[in-house]
């Protein structure tokens, strides 16, 4: 085992300022003796400057004033998509200047955003952090960090570098300001002028800080510091991976210096299954870590889970000296080992949180997909699962599709008509299954797994629920009949099954006089149909699309509670109705053909 990579990650020293992309703090440190969260609003004791006019597209002013900042979430304010402020943590509300949002199509060349006077005259080694997004797109000026002890001569602490996509991590050490009394802090944008994407605040947090303080933001089952365009690895996040197609562990941490001095930083590693220990890593030297400075550590364990079930990933980070702090110094990330059967999850490769996030979804054509990592030969692609929202449209078909890394056709399922039953699951949070056409065995790489949304010209809306963010590049929605290729952050609810998953259909009720009793639940080549009528009959069989795959004349029944052998040895796995029609009436239902 070892220490593989190390990443500082976007150091700005300006005033021993530094920002860093993360998609939320996860440090304590000592408690905020000031915050602002904006969970509740604009607050009230902060000044946002005067209000500013309403303006046409053309920049002509309607006489109309209101406010320049804005508090809303993610998706209240991404006016016309070009203010992508990340969803994290999921419903996260935050303060935003942007003139491209209702009701402020204004002019918006300087604005400013002031904290009320806070008094540090009993305070020492004072230290700030916040979360800013700032893409500086379509024009946008600067946005700077700026404070004063008097009320009248402004510092500019940091000048918020731009990054796109990310909300931006940002320490500032505000020890100089120790003993002011009447100390503020500001926020101050710019649109350059013209129509920009707009700038987003966030976790505005003072405090006092300890000399030795580290903390763990968060740890990862997988190595976070390697890029989903990587290919021949397994580093992007799963929370539930197959035992065959999983690689010896790379786990990582994010750290952070909370203190005043420069450490030394040790990490420790211990893996837990099924509630007991099976592996640990002694300590092992990362670093040294300057004040407000975060690192990336990836720790190659070179252990393999050998059986399925949960799995806990503990890291421990210390630095040499004693840590003043040490209640945020252990952070834990976890995964389940899947394999055959229901048990063990059927063999399931998810990337998703398992937990309901969003949605994406159109009424026009689109494929919502995830990329999955695998690293060995030896599994069969048998199916694709998807969360379908509750607000997607009865009678629209979607069908799953697996593609290779560059997003090239490799198999389908059959065409799936949304029924009520399917809306019913998707209210209760249930997963739609759908078999591949042409299950095999495929070798290591990349694929993308994905659901599709087929369309006519009268197509409704389909959406498909995620979960969580993963990096871009993980992630695509491909658009329209050419498929245009669009990278988001949010993680569709789509999973990889390289075990046969009976789920979506159960046998058949035989009291259901309009139902037929079929079994077993799927079918593998034979199965068995029983029928409550007496005299001549046939049978059809449909697949999913309504095309007629087998007809068969079964004579003459003489007596009810017939039993028919049916034979689907020749048929492609997949959903199938079976319609069994006498003289005077008929009964229907569905199998599964999984092998």
């Amino acid at each position: 085992m070892s220490i593989r990579s190390i990443i500082l990650i976007a150091l700005c020293p300006l005033l021993s300022a530094t920002t860093s992309t993360y998609a939320q703090s996860g440090e304590r440190a000592q408690a905020c003796f000031f915050e602002q969260t904006f969970e509740n609003g604009l607050p009230g004791d902060w000044d946002f400057g005067g209000m500013v006019e309403q303006q046409t597209e053309n920049g002509v002013g309607l006489g109309e004033f209101v406010p320049a900042w804005t508090v809303g979430t993610s998706s209240q304010l991404n006016g016309s998509s070009y203010f992508p402020v990340p969803n994290v943590p999921n419903g996260n509300s935050f303060l935003m200047a942007n003139d491209d949002i209702l009701p402020c199509n204004c002019d918006l060349n300087d604005v400013i955003a002031t904290t009320p006077i806070i008094d540090l005259s009993a305070r020492s080694q004072v230290s700030f952090a916040c979360r800013a997004f700032n893409e500086m797109n379509l024009g946008a000026g600067s946005a700077l960090i700026q404070a004063t002890s008097n009320g009248a001569d402004w510092d500019t602490l940091l000048t918020i570098p731009a990054v796109a996509g990310v909300w931006q991590n940002i320490w500032l050490d505000l020890s100089s300001y120790d003993g002011a009394t009447n100390f503020q802090i500001r926020f101050r944008w710019s649109d350059g002028g013209g129509w920009a994407s707009g700038f987003a605040l966030d976790d505005v947090c003072l405090r006092e800080s300890f000399v030795h303080d580290l903390s763990i933001i968060k740890a990862y089952t997988h190595d976070v510091a390697v890029g989903p365009f990587m290919g021949g690895d397994q580093s992007l996040r799963y929370n539930q991976l197959p035992l065959e197609q999983i690689s010896p562990l790379v786990v990582s941490a994010e750290v952070l210096n909370n203190g005043t001095m420069t450490e030394a930083v040790i990490a420790t590693v211990t893996i837990w299954q099924n509630g007991a220990q099976v592996f640990s890593i002694s300590p092992q030297p990362i670093g040294d870590l300057d004040p407000g400075e975060r690192l990336i550590a990836s720790i190659e364990t070179e252990w393999v889970p050998t059986t399925t079930g949960e799995l806990e990933i503990q890291i421990d980070i210390q630095p040499v000296e004693t840590d003043m702090d040490p209640t945020d110094n252990l952070g834990t990330a976890s995964m389940r080992i899947t394999g055959q059967g229901w048990d063990n999850g059927y063999s399931v490769m998810a990337a998703d949180e398992d937990s309901i996030t969003g949605e994406v979804g159109s009424s026009e054509q689109f494929v919502a997909s995830v990329r999955m990592e695998v690293p060995n030969s030896g599994g069969t692609n048998n199916g694709i699962s998807v969360a379908l929202s509750a607000s997607s449209t009865i009678g629209e078909e979607v069908r799953a599709i697996l593609m290779d890394g560059n997003l090239a056709f490799l198999d389908t399922s059959f065409r799936h008509v949304i029924t009520q039953e399917d809306l019913n699951t998707a209210a209760a949070y249930g997963l739609l299954y759908l078999p591949l056409s042409d299950p095999m065995e495929r070798g290591p790489g990349d694929y993308f797994v994905g659901i599709q949304h087929l369309t006519t010209d009268s197509s409704e809306y389909v959406g498909i629920y995620t979960s969580g963010t993963r990096p871009l590049g993980a992630n695509a929605v491909l658009q329209g009949a050419t498929f245009n290729v669009n990278y988001i952050l949010e993680t569709p609810i789509v999973r990889l099954h390289f075990a046969e998953y009976p789920v979506g259909l159960s046998e058949n009720d035989p009291n259901d006089s309009n139902a037929l009793h079929v079994y077993p639940v799927p079918m593998r080549d034979r199965g068995t149909i029983q029928v409550d009528f007496t005299g001549p009959a046939d049978l059809l069989m449909l697949d999913a699309t309504g095309r007629v795959v087998k007809k068969q004349n079964l004579g003459y029944f003489g007596m009810s509670m017939a039993r028919i052998d049916l034979d689907v040895s020749t048929l492609s796995s997949g959903i199938y109705t079976v319609i069994v029609r006498g003289e005077r009436s008929q009964a229907s239902g569905k199998i599964i053909v999984s092998r």
